[in-house]
C-alpha cells in the first residue's frame, strides 16, 4: 500500500472552500484500487475511504477512417499507474466543477456553490 497526501496541493488550488475541519487528504493505492482517504477533525482516529471510480476516461472503437463510437469507460486511475502520475491526474487534469460534484465532503457548502456558480 503506498499513500500521498494532498491536502497541501488542495488548499493552494481551492484555498478557503476547503473543508476547515479536513485535516488530511491522502491518495491511496493498493494491488487493485486506487482511492482517497480522508481524516475530519472532529474524528481524527477513524479515516473515510472514497473512492475514486466515479473518475472515468471514455473509450471509442474505431467504426471507419472518419467516425469513431463511444463504447463504454474505464477507470481514470488505475493501481498499476504510479501514485504521483495519478495524484497530478486527479488535481490538474480535472476541472474545479469536477472535483466538486464528484469528491464528497472535501469543500464547504458555500465553496462548492461558489465554484458551482463560476462556470
Amino acid at each position: 500500500m503506498v499513500k500521498l497526501e494532498l491536502l497541501g496541493q488542495f488548499k493552494e488550488e481551492f484555498k478557503d472552500a476547503i473543508n476547515p475541519d479536513l485535516i488530511s487528504l491522502k491518495m491511496v493505492q493498493t494491488e487493485d484500487d486506487v482511492f482517497l482517504e480522508k481524516l475530519y477533525r472532529y474524528n481524527e482516529n477513524l479515516p473515510v475511504k472514497e473512492s475514486l471510480s466515479g473518475f472515468t476516461q471514455p473509450v471509442y472503437q474505431k467504426i471507419n477512417e472518419l467516425k469513431f463510437e463511444r463504447s463504454g469507460e474505464i477507470p481514470q486511475f488505475l493501481p498499476d499507474t504510479d501514485i504521483e502520475e495519478n495524484a497530478w491526474i486527479l488535481i490538474s487534469e480535472y476541472d474545479r466543477h469536477s472535483m466538486v460534484m464528484l469528491l464528497d465532503d472535501i469543500f464547504t457548502e458555500e465553496g462548492a456553490l461558489e465554484i458551482l456558480n463560476n462556470l
